[in-house]
C-alpha cells in the first residue's frame, strides 16, 4: 500500500508537480512515449535507465529516483496526515527515510510484471 500511493502520490516530487505516475503511465505498460522505459518486469534487471547509469537492484534505481531525480522532501511527507503512520506500519521506528521511500517504491515495482502477456504467448509459441 505505501509504494504503491507513493508511486501516484506528487509529494515525492521537490515542488509536487510530478508524480512517478505522471510518466509511467499504469494504461501504457507504465510508460508515456518512447522516451520513457515501461517499468514492468524491472524486478529482474540490475542495469536502469538508457544508459545503464544506475546498476545494482531496484531499491538502488528507486534511491536515485527519490533522491536525485525528484529531490524528496522528506519533511513534506513527515507533515502530510498518513504518511508518518504508513511508514511505521511498514516499517517500523526509525522515521521517514529516502532508503525507506525507495524499498517501498521498489516493492510495489515488484507487482508491475507481464508473465502471460500476448507477447508472453508468443515467445513461447503458444497456439492462438
Amino acid at each position: 500500500q505505501l509504494g504503491r500511493m507513493l508511486f501516484y502520490d506528487p509529494i515525492l516530487h521537490k515542488d509536487g508537480t510530478h508524480a512517478c505516475a505522471s510518466c509511467h503511465i499504469q494504461q501504457f505498460s507504465f510508460s508515456s512515449d518512447p522516451e520513457v522505459l515501461p517499468h514492468i518486469n524491472l524486478g529482474w534487471s540490475s542495469a536502469f535507465l538508457w544508459n545503464g547509469k544506475v546498476e545494482g537492484s531496484l531499491e538502488d534505481i528507486m534511491l536515485f529516483e527519490v533522491k536525485d531525480f525528484f529531490v524528496t522532501d522528506l519533511g513534506n511527507l513527515e507533515a502530510h496526515p498518513d504518511y508518518p503512520r504508513l511508514f511505521y506500519e511498514a516499517f517500523g521506528e526509525g522515521g521517514i527515510t529516502h532508503e525507506r521511500a525507495a524499498k517501498a517504491l521498489a516493492q510495489f515495482e515488484r507487482t508491475m510484471a507481464s508473465g502471460n502477456s500476448k507477447y508472453d504467448q508468443v515467445l513461447r509459441q503458444e497456439p492462438g
